[in-house]
C-alpha cells in the first residue's frame, strides 16, 4: 500500500506557551515526514488564542480575553489544573453546577479570586472552539490523528478527540507525550476509549513502527512502550530501555505551520517581539543519573543522558535561524552537557565577534567556575535556569543536589556581574529540614538583596521521583492524586493514581509553617519587590585601585553606604571571589605580599567583621564576598596588584655611525 495513502495529522491543544512553536510537534512533524507519510502539524493552541480574541472583540474590555491572560492559564496557573477544568465539557464530561463550584472553590484562594473570575471569562466559548477544531482537523481527511500532551493538555486532547471519533469512527487517535510516560499512557487508555494507542516514551523510533501496524505490515506487539486493544482490552508493551533513542536520530523540528498560523491569525505581530525558537541539544540528566534529586519528577523512564555532536547542534541553530528569521534560542534540555563548554560555546562566542547576535535561555547545574560563567555570557546564554532551589546546604543535602548554599549564592553574584539573568524558586517542605533551616535563611535574605530574587514554593510530590518511588524511605505518606485530578476527570477513583502526575502527601518530618511565613515575609520585605535583575536602586557593587577597594552599598532596606577597604582588607576581600577559608586566604596574600605579615586572626577578624556588615557571607569556614565588580575578571587578586610599578619611559634609539 502506497505511503502517501496514510494521511496523518498532529495535534497541539492548549495551553502550551503562544511565543514558542511546540517542539513536541515540531520534532514528531519531522519524523512523520521523514518516514514518508503526508503530514499536517495544527498548532491548535494558537488557533485557540485566535478564536478567543475574536470571539471577544465587540464585548467590554472586562470581557475580552487577551493574550496575557492566555499566559496565566499556561505559564502561572498550570499547576491547578484550570486549564484541563476549562475543556471538562461535553460530550468528554457532563459537568454539574457542584462539580464546577468545587473546582472553583479549590481554586479562588490563590490570588483573590482572579482566576477564578478569568475561568468563568474563558469557559463559555471553550465548546465552540472545540467544534471549530472539529471540522478543521477532517478538512485534511487524515486516517491517523496524534496528539501530543504535556501538562494541562490532557482534557483538551481528550475532548477533542472524542468529538473526532463521534465524527468519524474510523479514525485512529493516537496519544503521546510527558502525559503519556509509565503508568499514566496505561491509565489513559485504559478510562478513556476514544484513544486507540498510546507511544509512552520517545517517539523516533516507536511512531514510524506504530504507522506501519496501523497499515497492517507489522504487529502491535513489536513496538515497544506501545498501549494497545487486544479483543477489547488494554495491552501494554514493555517499555523500551531508557537511552534507547541516539540523539543523532532525532530531527530538526518543523515549525513551518506555526509561523504560517500566526500569520493567517494575524498574531505574529503581538507576538512577534517574544518569538523563541525551542531547540533541543540534549536528553535525560547527567546528574539524576547518578544522584536522582529527591523532588524531581522530570524525564519519567527516560533519564540517562544523551546529546547532540555539537557540530550536528550547531548546524540545526544555523538552519532554523536562517530559515525562520530568528536568532533567540530555548534548549528544552534539563541540563546543559559540560562538554559544550570546550566546543559548542566557543562556536557560538566566535560566531558573536563575527557579529551574529544568537541567544539561548539554557537550564545548568548551579556549580560553575567563574570561568564557565563568563563563557556563557560570551556564548550569548542571556538567561539562565540553575536548579538553586534552597540557601540552605542542609535542604540541598535533603534534595541530593551535589551543591552548597555558598555555591548557589556565587553563582547568582557572578551571574549578576555578567548580565546573565537568572530564574530561580526556593523550595520548602523537605522531610528532614529543621526550623533554624529557615531561620537562617531568613536571616540572610537582607545581605542577597541586590542579586536575582526567586519565587517560594512548597515542594509538589510528582510521579517519578524518589520521593514517590520510595516514598516511605523519605517518611512520605501518599495521600492520592492531587485534588484537582478527581474535579475534572470523569473516570474511576482507582484509576486516577495510574494517569496523575502529581500527588497529595503527608509528612511529620518538617519545618514549622511559622519559619515558612518568616522567610516569606522576608523576602516580600527586602526582596521580592525590589531585587528583580536589574534594578538600578538595589545594587551592591566595588571597583578597584591599587591597593584599595571601593564599595557602594545601595541594597533596597538597607543604609546607604559608601566604603573604602585599603591594603589588606581589600586584599581579602577580592580574594574571596569565589569563597575561602582563613587558610586559603593567608596563602594566597603570602604569596602577593612581600613581606608576608597576615596572621591567621587578623585574616579571621577582618572577615567576620565584613560578614558583620553583611559584605561577606560565611559557611562552615568559608567566606564569599558579596559585593558585584563593576569590571569583573576571571581571576581578581591577579588583576589586582596592591602595588603598580610606574612606567618605564622608552630611551631614544641611538644612532650608528
Amino acid at each position: 500500500m502506497d505511503l502517501q495513502s496514510t494521511r496523518v495529522t498532529l495535534v497541539s491543544m492548549p495551553w502550551p506557551y503562544l511565543n514558542l512553536p511546540s517542539i513536541q510537534l515540531g520534532t514528531v512533524t519531522s519524523i512523520v515526514r521523514r518516514a514518508g507519510y503526508p503530514v499536517q502539524p495544527l498548532s491548535l493552541y494558537v488557533d485557540f488564542m485566535k478564536f478567543l480574541l475574536d470571539r471577544t472583540a465587540e464585548l467590554s474590555e472586562e470581557q475580552r480575553i487577551t493574550v496575557a491572560e492566555y499566559g496565566t492559564i499556561s505559564e502561572v496557573a498550570w499547576q491547578t489544573g484550570v486549564g484541563d477544568w476549562l475543556f471538562s465539557l461535553p460530550p468528554f464530561h457532563e459537568p454539574t453546577a457542584e462539580y464546577d463550584q468545587a473546582f472553583l472553590d479549590s481554586i479562588k484562594g490563590r490570588d483573590g479570586g482572579q482566576l477564578v473570575a478569568l475561568a468563568l471569562k474563558i469557559r463559555p466559548h471553550v465548546s465552540a472552539f472545540l467544534d471549530a477544531c472539529v471540522d478543521r482537523v477532517l478538512a485534511d481527511r487524515p486516517s491517523v490523528v496524534g496528539f501530543s500532551t504535556t501538562f494541562n493538555q490532557n482534557i483538551p486532547s481528550l475532548n477533542l478527540a472524542k468529538r473526532l471519533k463521534q465524527r468519524d469512527p474510523a479514525l485512529a487517535i493516537v496519544f503521546g507525550g510527558a502525559n503519556c510516560d509509565g503508568p499514566m499512557g496505561i491509565g489513559l487508555h485504559k478510562a478513556f476509549p476514544q484513544v486507540d494507542y498510546i507511544v509512552r516514551g520517545e517517539a523516533e523510533y516507536a511512531l514510524p513502527a506504530l504507522l506501519s501496524c496501523i497499515r497492517g505490515e507489522q504487529e502491535f506487539s513489536s513496538v515497544p512502550g506501545l498501549v494497545y486493544r487486544e479483543d477489547g482490552a488494554t495491552k501494554a508493551n514493555d517499555a523500551p530501555p531508557s537511552a534507547a533513542v541516539s540523539m543523532a536520530d532525532v530531527p530538526t523540528p518543523d515549525y513551518d505551520e506555526y509561523f504560517s498560523t500566526l500569520e493567517r491569525t494575524k498574531l505574529r505581530s503581538t507576538l512577534d517581539y517574544a518569538i523563541t525558537l525551542p531547540v533541543e541539544s540534549s536528553r535525560g540528566c547527567w546528574w539524576g543519573e547518578k544522584h536522582h534529586c529527591t523532588f524531581c519528577g522530570l524525564n519519567g523512564s527516560s533519564i540517562a543522558f544523551r546529546s547532540k555532536a555539537p557540530d550536528v547542534f550547531a548546524a540545526e541553530i544555523l538552519a532554523l535561524s536562517r530559515h525562520h528569521k530568528r536568532t533567540s534560542f530555548q534548549p528544552v534540555d534539563n541540563i546543559l552537557d559540560m562538554r559544550y563548554f570546550k566546543s559548542l560555546l566557543p562556536w557560538l562566542k566566535a560566531g558573536r565577534e563575527q557579529g551574529t547576535d544568537y541567544t539561548f535561555f539554557y537550564e545548568i547545574k548551579a556549580n560553575l567556575k567563574k570561568e564557565h560563567v563568563q563563557m556563557l555570557r560570551d556564548a550569548g546564554v542571556h538567561w539562565i535556569q540553575p536548579g538553586i532551589e534552597s540557601l540552605s546546604s542542609h535542604v540541598l543535602k535533603l534534595m541530593d543536589k551535589g551543591i552548597t548554599a555558598l555555591q548557589n549564592i556565587r553563582l547568582l553574584k557572578w551571574a549578576r556581574e555578567y548580565g546573565i539573568r537568572i530564574s530561580w524558586n526556593l523550595l520548602y517542605g523537605f522531610p528532614g529540614e529543621t526550623d533554624e533551616d529557615y531561620e537562617r535563611m531568613a536571616e540572610i535574605v537582607p545581605s542577597l538583596t541586590h542579586l536575582e530574587a526567586p519565587g517560594m514554593s512548597r515542594l509538589f510530590l510528582e510521579r517519578f521521583s524518589p520521593y514517590f518511588d520510595r516514598h516511605e524511605e523519605f517518611g512520605i505518606e501518599v495521600a492520592g492524586p492531587a485534588r484537582f485530578y478527581e474535579l475534572v476527570y470523569p473516570v474511576d477513583r482507582e484509576l486516577l493514581p495510574e494517569i496523575a502526575y502529581e500527588f497529595r502527601y503527608r509528612t511529620d518530618r518538617i519545618a514549622s509553617e511559622g519559619v515558612y511565613r518568616k522567610l516569606q515575609a522576608r523576602l516580600a520585605e527586602y526582596w521580592a519587590p525590589n531585587g528583580r535583575f536589574g534594578a538600578a536602586h538595589s545594587s551592591l557593587r566595588y571597583s578597584r585601585g591599587v591597593g584599595f577597594v571601593k564599595i557602594r552599598d545601595r541594597r533596597a532596606g538597607l543604609p546607604a553606604r559608601d566604603l573604602t577597604l585599603n591594603g589588606i582588607s581589600a586584599a581579602v576581600y577580592l580574594a574571596c571571589d569565589d569563597g575561602k577559608t582563613v587558610a586559603e586566604v593567608v596563602r594566597a596574600l603570602h604569596a602577593q605580599l612581600e613581606d608576608g605579615g597576615v596572621t591567621p586572626e587578623h585574616v579571621t577578624e577582618l572577615m567576620d567583621d565584613l560578614v558583620g556588615k553583611r559584605l561577606m557571607y560565611e559557611e562552615n569556614g568559608r567566606y564569599l564576598s558579596l559585593a558585584c565588580a563593576d569590571r569583573p575578571v576571571l581571576d581578581v587578586v591577579e588583576h589586582t596588584p596592591l602595588t603598580v610599578a610606574p612606567p618605564v619611559a622608552k630611551q631614544p634609539a641611538t644612532a650608528v655611525a
